[in-house]
């Protein structure tokens, strides 16, 4: 058996994903995603991808 430290519930998948990737992403970064991927997921990294080019943009 793994020992863990804690754990987290999620009330959604979107909510679990987000979470993930938002944990473990660190600036410079890349997110490479398939096409395939389920359409909310699909938007959420589009979002994503559009609101960490903002803040480059912002830092220029």
């Amino acid at each position: 058996m793994i020992i863990g430290t804690g754990a987290v519930a999620f009330s959604s998948g979107m909510a679990a994903i987000s979470a993930a990737v938002l944990n473990v992403i660190e600036s410079g970064d890349e997110i490479i995603a398939n096409g395939g991927l389920f359409g909310g997921t699909r938007e959420f990294v589009k979002e994503l991808k559009n609101f960490l080019n903002s803040l480059q943009t912002k830092q220029k």
